[in-house]
């Protein structure tokens, strides 16, 4: 007779978690073929959709650059229209409406600030499509299997991420290129794309 401590126990979700995130048996035989996956093909589309998001995003602050600079001066006038004249510290800290505080953030539009306005808009304009443009060579070479391109993009993917939690980005295309990139590297850094470039490097390649 069998005690039921004798039967076979059911295996709990942990060890089924542990199971399926176990690393899986690579064959690491030279003379066996090592097949570029297609998830890894896609990650390079991703790649080159992110990039063309990045390069055409900053394109968009190059024709727009004008409107971003009127825009700012118009806003520090009326600012100024609201408060007798006065804009930023000088506001009194008896205004407390929500137009206050944002007058109180803003500054005027002297010679200098527009300069340095200009100077932000070139700087992001730089980072955009200088990314987008690595995005798009990375995303050549990762679609025929490069180990360097899975590298360079997956720096690149951290410093999109960077800038986004520092308010550094240029909105939403540079946001959807970023979730893109990232979607991307988890193709080549997962399953199928993982196992390829692990073969890959144990072969040598670059």
């Amino acid at each position: 007779m069998t005690s039921p401590s004798d039967k076979p126990r059911r295996p709990s979700m942990l060890n089924g978690l542990a199971g399926a995130f176990a690393p899986r048996q690579i064959d690491f035989d030279p003379d066996s073929p090592n097949e570029l996956p297609k998830t890894v093909k896609i990650a390079g589309l991703l790649a080159l959709g992110a990039g063309l998001l990045n390069v055409f995003a900053g394109f968009t602050f190059v024709f727009n650059r004008n409107a971003y600079v009127q825009t700012f001066k118009d806003n520090a006038q009326i600012c100024k229209s609201l408060f007798n004249g006065q804009i930023g510290d000088a506001i009194p800290a008896t205004e407390t409406s929500a137009d206050a505080v944002t007058c109180r953030a803003s500054a005027d539009a002297t010679t200098a600030t527009i300069a340095n306005f200009n100077s932000a808009i070139t700087t992001v304009i730089v980072i955009s499509i200088a990314i987008g443009l690595g995005m798009l060579v990375g995303g050549w070479f990762l679609r025929k299997g490069s180990i360097g391109a899975r590298r360079s993009l997956a720096v690149m993917a951290l410093l999109l991420f960077a800038m986004t939690v520092l308010n550094f980005s240029t909105g939403l295309l540079m946001l959807l290129s970023g979730v893109m990139l990232i979607a991307a590297m988890g193709m080549c850094f997962v399953g199928k794309g993982a196992n390829y470039f692990i073969r890959a490097k144990a072969a040598g390649r670059k």
